[in-house]
């Protein structure tokens, strides 16, 4: 971004949703003129699983987090972190939930979540599941292109990534 609207424009709020770096600039220039600002920078959002979760729970609120907008809003479930004596237990009920998931047409009867929004953004989830599964990720479910669903992918699950791996942290 050069110049943020409200370099220009005089507004009362500016909601924006992307880098930090943009973010930042946002939030220098809103400032001049004590214009409210939310902003959504980088999320990556986690949910934490403890030994003593309820797990039917855990998996509902997880579920819900992760087909909301399809996961692409910046506060969706990316990742779980649960605790080694509750994993087998809570992978098991994930994985069967999310192969429960409908996915098509947003205007279909029944459908939990719809495609991808765009070709470009298929693409950029498609190599980065590509190369966390080269690096090592373990697919529980899905990871496979639909078909039928324009830009869609069955509902995937990935165990054995690292922090450091691109799926993670992009």
């Amino acid at each position: 971004i050069r110049r943020p609207a409200t370099h220009w424009l005089i507004c009362t709020q500016v909601s924006m949703t992307g880098s930090v770096a943009t973010g930042k600039s946002i939030m220098k220039s809103a400032a001049e003129h004590m214009t409210k600002v939310s902003l959504e920078l980088g999320g990556k959002a986690p949910a934490i699983v403890c030994a003593d979760a309820d797990l039917d729970l855990a998996v509902k609120g997880v579920l819900a987090s992760r087909i909301c907008f399809s996961g692409q809003v910046c506060n969706c479930c990316e990742r779980v972190y649960v605790h080694e004596s509750v994993k087998e237990a809570f992978l098991q009920k994930l994985v069967a939930a999310m192969e429960g998931v409908k996915v098509g047409a947003p205007a279909d009867d029944g459908v939990d979540c719809c495609g991808l929004v765009s070709s470009a953004q298929f693409d950029k989830v498609k190599g980065m599941l590509d190369r966390a599964v080269a690096a090592g990720a373990k697919v529980e479910c899905g990871g496979t292109p639909l078909t039928n669903v324009g830009y869609g992918f069955a509902p995937t699950v990935l165990t054995n990534v690292k922090q450091s791996d691109e799926i993670v942290q992009e």
